[in-house]
């Protein structure tokens, strides 16, 4: 079981960091002169699947935890 957290552990921490610096070109795209829409709608997309990702880790996690209760 050990084992199993430290993967869902690993795969989280790219997933924070390609999260963070998307929130981050989201703001600067927002700061931006001209059109930037584009580029938010983009960033909020890479936000999203980064959310839905860490969320199926979650239930993994939870579903193997139960399972090995």
């Amino acid at each position: 079981m050990a084992e199993i957290n430290t993967l869902i552990h690993e795969a989280r921490n790219p997933l924070n960091n390609i999260s963070m610096n998307a929130e981050l070109g989201k703001i600067m795209a927002a700061n931006a002169e001209g059109n930037s829409d584009k580029l938010i709608e983009i960033f909020t997309r890479i936000i999203g699947e980064c959310q839905t990702c860490s969320q199926a880790l979650t239930d993994l996690k939870n579903q193997l935890d139960n399972h090995n209760a």
